[in-house]
């Protein structure tokens, strides 16, 4: 049923017929304002236990006192860039993305979504910061300072964007540096534990992300987009004033507004056929596995949220993402094999992620692992476990040391599988490595390149390789130096030095 507006007139109403969808809210008010754009007024491995004891009762008082500190710089250098640029977040739809993974995919296919439909919009995120177009700049963090994404959306504002979307990371919002963005939809992906470095607690981190839902206090600008197959999605629902709207998208879970009533995943394309408030969309795209289906929901619920002109609007700005740089990226240099990177550095992105190869009924599945220094120790071993549970070779290596030495953050690692460094120290380069209990391998290799170099040189027609934990990232960090590194780039290169051997047969 088409819509009655006009996208690029002044502020309307939502369509007439905006009331049969099966938006939640209380208010008894039909009109509502359109969203679409247009201005607005308006040490060894440690358990969660130890990980809690270690971070006693002193910890957190200076902690809670490090972070007042820092919020409120932070409030004061946002307010007066807010009001230096003359509050840009003001004259745009600005949606903001919370949740542990899916938020940068997300964040790509709503873009799409709102160029489908000929809309400027800037974009906030992890792998990128656009402000006009295709026209990017490097991220630094998932949310820039609160003067840097001021200065941003000005640039944006005067460019012609009519929204913004903007990932919001838990430290972002903790520290106030969204404080004085006017969101005006909430979304959110998913909660699992991470960052424990910066919030000690889950609560604290769950918290911090609850601030976003905070800011929906008016059921006219406002709208709630939640995953409720996740089990903190009443906590996030009742973040804010209930009357605002809220569409719900999931997997499972066919009470939600937004969810799949059949799928398909291959190696090279997901299809799904979505159910909405408003009919039935086909989707084919070339996003991979499972989790992408999430993100898919999630951007096809905003699209109701907001008041897209129509379905086949949402379904073309979606099919137009056909690739996150680093979120499944098949590298293809003709070999027998699969060869995925992807940016999967926290215990419930690998799981998922070698859930979906899994899917694809592979001979072998071979992962290369790290994990980062001097961020969540608690994660390690769980992920290694994670890794060796779902894969038949596992290669564990380093990721950004930082200040840490690589054989503690391994020996972290392999306590998630009850080995040692010392049980590794004494192989040389070619010894046999005896089998897990499990009769998965496991090889340590503390050096990044040679341990995805090993991970192609063992590849054999049928089997899957995946490099998980930097995806897009083109550097590592050790100490106080970054130099270049690039996943994708060493996959190929090893690649291609395999495929001359082969070929000399």
């Amino acid at each position: 049923m088409a819509f009655s507006f006009t996208l690029l007139s002044p502020p309307t109403l939502l369509s007439p017929h905006y009331n049969q969808f099966s938006l939640k809210t209380r208010h008894p008010h039909h009109h509502r304002r359109h969203l679409l754009g247009e201005p607005f007024r308006r040490l060894p491995a440690i358990g969660v236990e130890k990980f809690q004891q270690i971070h006693c009762q002193a910890a957190r008082d200076s902690k809670v006192q490090e972070e007042d500190f820092r919020k409120n710089e932070s409030d004061l250098e946002e307010s007066n860039a807010a009001s230096f640029y003359r509050y840009p977040s003001k004259n745009m739809a600005v949606i903001g993305i919370t949740g542990t993974n899916g938020k940068t995919t997300t964040s790509y296919l709503i873009k799409g979504m709102y160029e489908a439909m000929g809309l400027r919009i800037g974009l906030l995120g992890t792998v990128a910061y656009y402000v006009y177009g295709d026209n990017k700049l490097e991220s630094s963090y998932t949310t820039p300072d609160a003067v840097l994404v001021q200065n941003l959306m000005a640039k944006m504002l005067h460019n012609g964007s009519k929204a913004v979307v903007m990932e919001v990371s838990s430290q972002g919002l903790a520290v106030g540096r969204c404080n004085m963005v006017d969101f005006n939809v909430a979304v959110f992906t998913n909660l699992t534990r991470d960052h424990l470095d910066f919030h000690v607690t889950e609560e604290e981190y769950r918290k911090a992300k609850a601030k976003l839902f905070q800011m929906m206090v008016d059921p006219e600008r406002h709208r709630k987009v939640v995953n409720i197959d996740d089990p903190n999605a009443h906590f996030f629902i009742a973040q804010g004033n209930p009357d605002v709207p809220l569409v719900t998208f999931a997997m499972d879970n066919k009470n939600a507004d937004v969810h799949p009533l059949e799928f398909e995943l291959s190696l090279f394309e997901t299809q799904v056929l979505v159910n909405t408030p408003r009919g039935v969309l086909k989707i084919s795209s070339g996003l991979l596995g499972r989790h992408n289906i999430y993100n898919i929901l999630a951007a096809v619920a905003v699209g109701i949220a907001v008041g897209a002109d129509s379905l086949e609007d949402i379904g073309r700005g979606i099919e137009k993402v056909d690739a996150v740089p680093g979120r499944c990226e098949v590298i293809d240099e003709g070999q027998a094999f699969g060869v995925i990177v992807d940016y999967a550095h926290t215990p419930d992105a690998v799981y998922r992620l070698l859930d979906f190869v899994r899917e694809l009924a592979p001979k072998r599945i071979i992962t290369v692992l790290g994990c980062g220094g001097g961020r969540d120790q608690w994660k390690r071993p769980t992920m290694a476990k994670i890794s060796t549970d779902k894969s038949e070779v596992t290669i564990l290596t380093s990721d950004n040391l930082r200040s840490e030495d690589p054989l503690d953050i391994l020996d972290d690692m392999l306590a998630g599988v009850g080995r040692t460094m010392q049980d590794y120290l004494k192989y040389e380069e070619n010894d046999y490595y005896p089998p897990l209990p499990n009769g998965h391998q496991l090889f340590v290799h503390s050096t990044r390149r040679v341990a995805i170099r090993s991970a192609v040189a063992m590849g054999k027609e049928g089997d899957m390789i995946v490099v998980a934990g930097k995806g897009h990232e083109t550097y590592l960090i050790q100490g106080d130096k970054k130099e270049f590194f690039d996943d994708r780039e060493e996959c190929r290169d090893a690649l291609k030095y395999v495929n001359v051997l082969s070929q000399a047969g």
